[in-house]
């Protein structure tokens, strides 16, 4: 028959069902609720850049994603992919980057700015990166915008996109008749050439840095999964790619988090534990188990007494277990002395007399104490020296020696 759940069971799931909905909840809620493209490295969704990552690998070129402090770029690295608006650093790293550009690698930066942030979490985000501020000010991004017109007029999940107007003939747009990209626009005040221009605004722009050069756009739509299933897309963002950086070299895409505390940064199992939303999940589970450990420590229903099993005879059962181990040893007789002696010692110490008296006295005196048969007290008392080696009578006698000690006790 199967066991039936007590009340105490049932009431510690629903509580632990019931943190763990809340957990879920609070994560959901913590993350980001944003239209603004990340092109993320493993993130397949719409506006995720895994397609990016896989077409790169496709025209064999080497990937790797970075989001620790970086002390130094890698030496096969040839272009740079700084996409995701959540990306902050150091601004020793962020001049890392740039001396790096100027020696003659690529930099593709997605300047979105503040403004275009969806959320409290972002802005505080890079308000606090002092690398990406000095970016923005080395290469003199005034400013980063968008038409928020066009951005609520399609029910699809991402902002339509416009197309692009070729501005000059280059080997950018070699094979590209109609690439699209987001309806946003910035303006550089350092020398530069559009590349793609919507309206009057640019949309991508090629700034060069000493022997390198940035590509900048207002956001990372381009290089997300949507954009490349638009026409020509794959194709202009393989152009960029090609033309500085042979193949097998390395693209990085940047997606690190530590602003300027990358001396305390340390990516481990915990760092990402206390990361939110996870935090909250775990805080939720924790309270949960906790829930269940004091549920089942503590007895909530009518204590139940033990069953009585009356008296134990202490000195029985040792007389049984000694006898057993002087039987295996030839010394029947031993358990019966030991017990007979020891009686005698305790018995005369709770009167006041001697082990050296005699047994008639010492069993008077006890039967005067307890109440007991001062003959049996002195035959018991003789069997130090008539110490049976019947195991059956050893156990009646140490019965018998233990009722009287305890009689003694009682008074």
């Amino acid at each position: 028959m199967r066991k039936r759940p007590n009340n105490t069971q049932v009431l510690a799931i629903v509580l632990f069902v019931l943190a763990c909905v809340i957990g879920m909840l609070s994560q959901k809620q913590s993350q980001p609720d944003m239209k603004i493209p990340r092109a993320r490295y493993t993130d397949a969704t719409p506006l995720g850049g895994k397609g990016l990552r896989l077409l790169l690998e496709r025209l064999n070129y080497q990937t790797r994603v970075e989001n620790q402090v970086v002390k130094a770029i890698p030496e096969n690295a040839r272009v740079w992919l700084l996409l995701d608006p959540l990306t902050y650093f150091s601004l020793r790293e962020s001049k890392l980057l740039l001396q790096w550009v100027e020696n003659g690698g690529t930099l593709i930066w997605s300047a979105t700015s503040m403004e275009s942030a969806q959320n409290d979490r972002e802005r505080e985000e890079e308000h606090q990166s002092t690398g990406i501020q000095h970016l923005r000010a080395q290469l003199d991004i005034n400013h980063v915008g968008a038409d928020r017109n066009l951005y609520g007029r399609s029910s699809e999940p991402l902002p339509p996109l416009a197309n692009l107007q070729q501005h000059a003939v280059s080997e950018v747009w070699s094979g590209v008749k109609k690439a699209q990209a987001s309806a946003g626009f910035l303006e550089v005040g350092r020398p530069h050439l559009p590349l793609a221009r919507i309206s009057s605004n640019t949309q991508l722009a090629q700034i060069p840095y000493g022997k390198g050069r940035v590509f900048v756009v207002p956001d990372a739509l381009l290089f997300t999964n949507y954009a490349l299933s638009k026409p020509d897309n794959a194709v202009l963002l393989s152009n960029l790619i090609r033309l500085h950086a042979s193949e097998k070299s390395l693209v990085i895409f940047d997606e690190r988090q530590h602003g300027e505390t990358e001396e305390k940064f340390e990516e481990n199992w915990l760092y990402y534990l206390m990361q939110p939303p996870l935090r909250y999940a775990v805080i939720q589970i924790f309270v949960a188990a906790l829930l269940v450990a004091l549920l089942y420590g503590r007895r909530l229903g009518t204590p139940v007494p033990l069953p009585d099993a009356g008296p134990v005879t202490r000195a029985s059962q040792w007389a049984q277990a000694m006898g057993a181990l002087f039987q295996k040893v030839g010394r029947p007789r031993a358990a019966g002395e030991i017990l007979a002696e020891d009686f005698r010692r305790q018995l005369a110490r709770r009167l006041g007399l001697s082990i050296n008296d005699s047994d008639a006295l010492i069993a008077a005196r006890a039967s005067e104490a307890g109440g007991g048969s001062a003959r049996a007290i002195e035959h018991l008392l003789q069997r130090i020296r008539t110490s049976s080696d019947n195991e059956a009578q050893v156990l009646h006698d140490s019965q018998e020696m233990d009722k009287i000690l305890r009689s003694l006790d009682q008074r």
